[in-house]
């Protein structure tokens, strides 16, 4: 077998034009005219004459890849796509093995057009009474209409499957990064024919940059800048810009930006298919999937598009929302510091890595002096002002790193991480004199932020949460009660 397919692989191509061919034996034996033979995607081969017969319709349609002269195995090789001639020898082996007619489907590609096409291959073993090997004919007919169809089907299935998925495990990505990651992950996983993905985002200074990617390199992306009065370099404006587009030509566009980034495997980005992500009809970012193969991209994909597009806004809507309803169930919302039992969370991770790695860290609880005067005396407005100012200069004076909670009223809560105890009592000691020489007006009458404080060091003086508390706040009263006396 292996024999008969390298004498395939030699055969010379000879174009049926004028010739009459007789194939078959017997009562099986079928005469071939001119018109038929011409009008159909006929071929036949004859291992005897070393020759293979292929119809003038065959040729018409691989003309830019054929030459006179050529073997069939050197015209497999130019219009096969590499990756699939393993598999179009291995069904050809099938073909000549089997006793009835068979058929097996290809894909080729053919000079000049930069669409794969995929063709249908039937033929029959045609064998003397001996059993010897005649010659084999059969028929190529171009079916991409219905490869294309039945590939759309099942790519809008992975897709709906896809946003499905996307869907499910939105509420339980914290980051919208790792949420982008998923949604081009399995966008290209359902669109074949999509070589890169990226995620562009509109920055506060009205440049794109990619955010999230699949198939750019990694410093590329990072370097990569587009700004917004070139989005795609003119050939369209953001106002127009409102969904699904196809750029085609994206090689041969010349400019002062370049269109896209490097890519992992070099390829060369022809055309982009994407489209506007807009929240509250804010212009926030741009899908774009891109392809090495130029006019790739169709209606069906537009309009496969527009889907992805509603669903990416719908998700990233409830994300938003969700993140919203998160950071309000967290945080307080006149400072902006997190609540009380954000802040116990917090605490028992950290004090899960303290045990773990051998680190101490410290406990402050804190509290305003004079609230309910101020309050009484100039309204709650003037009480949140105080409150205000104080969180504001607290959180501006410490480090990044230091976690502050309002626990409620006038008091709040301090966890200092990675400083010695005789260090965070020096910066509270100067933090608060800061402050006694800070005071602020209110309508006319000025008010001094003034508060008490008492610190705990774990693991010196307390392993648990209720233990540095009860400490650190016994401490806090002694404080207040000192300099009442004085």
């Amino acid at each position: 077998m292996v024999r008969i397919i390298e004498q395939l692989r030699n055969a010379s191509i000879v174009p049926i034009t004028r010739t009459t061919i007789k194939a078959g034996t017997g009562d099986r034996s079928i005469l071939f005219s001119n018109p038929d033979l011409v009008k159909e995607g006929f071929w036949i081969w004859e291992p005897k004459e070393k020759l293979i017969y292929i119809s003038e319709k065959i040729i018409n349609a691989v003309e830019d890849s054929y030459s006179e002269g050529m073997s069939i195995g050197n015209l497999i090789k130019t219009i096969i796509i590499p990756e699939h001639i393993s598999a179009f020898l291995s069904n050809f082996t099938a073909l000549l093995n089997s006793k009835e007619n068979q058929s097996f489907i290809a894909e080729v590609k053919i000079k000049g057009s930069d669409n794969p096409v995929w063709i249908r291959i039937s033929g029959r073993v045609n064998r003397y009474k001996n059993n010897r090997l005649k010659d084999i004919s059969g028929i190529v007919e171009d079916v991409s209409q219905s490869v294309l169809s039945e590939q759309k089907n099942s790519q809008l299935t992975k897709i709906q499957d896809a946003l499905l998925d996307i869907n499910h495990h939105m509420a339980t990505i914290g980051d919208l990064d790792k949420l982008m990651d998923l949604i081009l992950n399995r966008i290209t996983e359902a669109m074949t024919h999509i070589d890169c993905a990226s995620f562009l985002t509109l920055n506060k200074d009205n440049y794109f940059t990619i955010s999230n990617s699949i198939g750019y390199d990694r410093e590329a992306v990072k370097n990569f800048k587009l700004p917004y009065d070139e989005l795609f370099f003119k050939k369209t404006t953001a106002a127009m810009y409102q969904g699904p587009m196809i750029v085609n030509d994206v090689h041969r566009i010349k400019g002062k930006f370049t269109p896209i980034a490097k890519t992992i495997k070099n390829i060369q980005i022809k055309s982009l298919l994407n489209t506007p992500i807009k929240i509250d009809n804010e212009l926030v970012g741009i899908i774009s999937l891109d392809s090495s193969k130029n006019y790739i991209f169709n209606e069906d994909d537009l309009e496969i598009l527009q889907y992805i597009k509603e669903q990416i806004e719908i998700a990233v809507s409830k994300y938003r929302m969700y993140e919203k309803i998160k950071f309000i169930s967290r945080h307080d919302q006149l400072t902006g510091f997190i609540n009380r039992s954000y802040f116990e969370e917090l605490f028992s991770q950290n004090l899960k890595l303290a045990k773990r790695y051998k680190s101490s860290f410290s406990l402050a609880v804190m509290d305003l002096d004079g609230l309910k005067k101020v309050n009484d005396n100039y309204g709650h407005m003037a009480g949140d002002l105080l409150i205000t100012t104080f969180s504001e200069n607290i959180k501006n004076y410490f480090r990044e790193s230091d976690i502050f909670s309002r626990f409620g009223g006038d008091e709040f809560a301090g966890l200092f991480l990675a400083i010695k105890s005789h260090t965070l009592q020096q910066k509270f000691n100067d933090f608060t004199e800061l402050l006694a020489g800070k005071p602020f007006e209110y309508n006319g009458d000025v008010i001094t932020c003034s508060f008490s404080y008492g610190l705990a060091a774990y693991p010196k003086e307390g392993t648990t949460f209720m233990e540095l508390f009860k400490l650190a706040d016994s401490r806090m009263y002694k404080f207040k009660n000192d300099k009442r006396l004085n």
